[in-house]
């Protein structure tokens, strides 16, 4: 990861860079993989303009109600939420840092 490895974290490495490094991953890396799916909001917009170019469609038909109830959605990645993801907790960055036992202040908590 840069040349930082997990034991970086909190020393050489300050914890809201790492969470930035995180946050802000570039597409093609395995950090943006992991949090988006390998989508990037230029796959999003486009599977946006192909659902609207369906419903665009369907209007030049004789009952394009029906065709529009007919329509399938497109495939998004993670449309479904999963039950693991429902029954995930919140936790805070206090807390993890709490339960990792790193060593780190974080400005305006205790």
């Amino acid at each position: 990861m840069a040349g930082y490895a997990w034991a970086d974290v909190g020393k050489r490495l300050p914890f809201d860079q790492f969470v930035s490094f995180v946050m802000h991953a570039p597409p093609g890396t395995a950090l943006f993989n992991e949090r988006h799916h390998g989508w990037t909001v230029t796959d999003h917009l486009l599977v946006d303009l192909i659902e609207v170019t369906d419903i665009l469609l369907c209007t030049k038909t004789k009952d394009p109600q029906k065709a529009i109830r007919k329509l399938k959605p497109r495939y998004r990645p993670n449309a479904q939420p999963s039950k693991k993801a429902d029954a995930a907790q919140v936790m805070t960055v206090a807390d993890y840092v709490k339960r990792t036992g790193m060593k780190i202040e974080l400005e305006g908590r205790d």
